[in-house]
C-alpha cells in the first residue's frame, strides 16, 4: 500500500507543473489584463532598448530626470527588449515565459523541498509546497502581468536551491551558478541584496574565503555593465535604481500620500 502511495506521488508533481502552466496560459488569454501603470512604463522602456534607444522611459531622454530609473529593474525590462528585438512586441510572449518560469519555479520549489525534508520519507511537504505556490491565484494572475514579480521569484528560488546544493556538495560549478543567479535576482529586485547578507555570513561562518571572494567578484560582474551605465549616464554610483531607500521615507513624513513621489527625488 505504502509502494502505491508513493507512485502516486511520484507522478503528482509533473500534473501540478504542468497544469500551473496551463492555469497561468489559459488566464492570460481568456483574462488579457489591461496593462496597469507600472507595466506600460516596463513596456515603454523595453521596447525603447529592442529599437535601440536605450534604457529610458520617453525620447528623447530627459537625462536630468527619466523615470525609467526609478522603476523595478532593470532585469525585466532586458529580457522582455530581447523577446520584442527577435519576435517584436507582443504582450502574449511575455505571458507564455512568465508561465513557463511559474511552472518552473514550482518544479524548483518542490526539488528545494525535498533537500530541505529530506529526512522525512514522504514527498507530501514537496507536493504541498509546490501545490500552493503553482495554483496560488495572485501568483497566476501575476503572471499576465508586465511585473517584476515572475521573473524575480523565479530567480530567487533558483538562488536559493542552488545555494543548498552548493552546501552540499562545495562543488565551484554550483558556486559560480549560484553567485551568477543572484546578481540577477538582485538585476531583479535590488532589496534582496539584504539576503546576500546571509550567504556571505555562511561563507564567513565556514571560514570559506576563496569561496567568498570568487562569489563576490562573480556577483559584482555580473551587475558591472548596469553600475557602469549608470554612472557614465548620471555621473553618479547607482547599483540598482535611485530609489533605494527613499521607499521608507515616502511614508513617514509630513504630508505624505503614501504614494511614490518621485518628483521629490529631484530635491
Amino acid at each position: 500500500m505504502s509502494s502505491k502511495r508513493e507512485n502516486f506521488f511520484k507522478y503528482i508533481p509533473h500534473f501540478i507543473i504542468i497544469s500551473s502552466l496551463a492555469f497561468s496560459i489559459a488566464y492570460s488569454f481568456t483574462i488579457r489584463p489591461p496593462l496597469n501603470v507600472d507595466a506600460k512604463a516596463h513596456q515603454r522602456i523595453a521596447i525603447n532598448l529592442a529599437a535601440g534607444n536605450g534604457y529610458w522611459e520617453q525620447v528623447p531622454p530627459n537625462k536630468d530626470f527619466d523615470r525609467a530609473i526609478g522603476r523595478s529593474g532593470p532585469l525585466l525590462e532586458f529580457w522582455m527588449a530581447g523577446v520584442y528585438k527577435v519576435f517584436n512586441a507582443h504582450v502574449s510572449l511575455i505571458w507564455i515565459i512568465h508561465a513557463l518560469m511559474h511552472a518552473a519555479t514550482a518544479f524548483l520549489i518542490y526539488r528545494l523541498s525535498l533537500l530541505l525534508f529530506g529526512q522525512i520519507k514522504s514527498r507530501l511537504p514537496a507536493v504541498s509546497a509546490a501545490l500552493i505556490y503553482g495554483w496560488y491565484p495572485d501568483l497566476i494572475e501575476s503572471t499576465s502581468m508586465l511585473m517584476t514579480e515572475t521573473s524575480f521569484l523565479f530567480l530567487l528560488v533558483l538562488t536559493i536551491f542552488l545555494f543548498l546544493r552548493y552546501h552540499q556538495k562545495k562543488n565551484i560549478y554550483l558556486l559560480i551558478f549560484f553567485s551568477i543567479s543572484f546578481g540577477l535576482t538582485y538585476l531583479a529586485r535590488s532589496a534582496v541584496s539584504f539576503v546576500y547578507l546571509v550567504f556571505l555570513g555562511y561563507f564567513i561562518w565556514h571560514k570559506q574565503w576563496k569561496h567568498l571572494i570568487i562569489s563576490f567578484v562573480i556577483v559584482l560582474a555580473v551587475l558591472a555593465p548596469w553600475i557602469i551605465r549608470n554612472y557614465k549616464t548620471f555621473g553618479a554610483f547607482i547599483p540598482s535604481r535611485i530609489y533605494g531607500f527613499y521607499t521608507l521615507y515616502v511614508g513617514n513624513h509630513e504630508g505624505a500620500s503614501g504614494e511614490n513621489e518621485i518628483e521629490k527625488l529631484t530635491d
